[in-house]
């Protein structure tokens, strides 16, 4: 079945996860908590969260790989006008900067 949520309760659920993965200490944990994250991100329609409300949240706590995927869905997003440009420009320089920013040297030079 198909379950509805208002996008205030996704952000809260995003939130709790958000602060396991800052709170964990081992790196399997902090992959384990992303890769929860990016699950949910991922089987979401874009319309059920505000997405620079969990993007502001994901890149906070440092969760790189969540924010790159945030990151490029807006980039390649096929608004027309100057504005949407800047705004596509912007989140794919954004997503250049997750894949340098993160923990995993191989993942860093994906970038290239």
């Amino acid at each position: 079945g198909v379950i509805k949520a208002d996008k205030i309760v996704t952000f809260m659920i995003l939130e709790r996860m958000a602060a396991r993965f800052t709170l964990a200490r081992v790196s399997e944990e902090r992959q384990h908590w992303q890769g929860q994250i990016i699950s949910l991100l991922t089987a979401l329609p874009g319309y059920s969260y505000d997405t620079d409300s969990v993007l502001g949240l994901v890149e906070k706590s440092g969760i790189h790989r969540a924010s790159l995927l945030l990151h490029q869905e807006e980039a390649s997003s096929w608004s027309h006008g100057e504005e949407a440009t800047e705004r596509r420009a912007f989140h794919f320089r954004a997503a250049i900067d997750c894949y340098l920013d993160d923990d995993d040297p191989e993942f860093r030079k994906e970038a290239f």
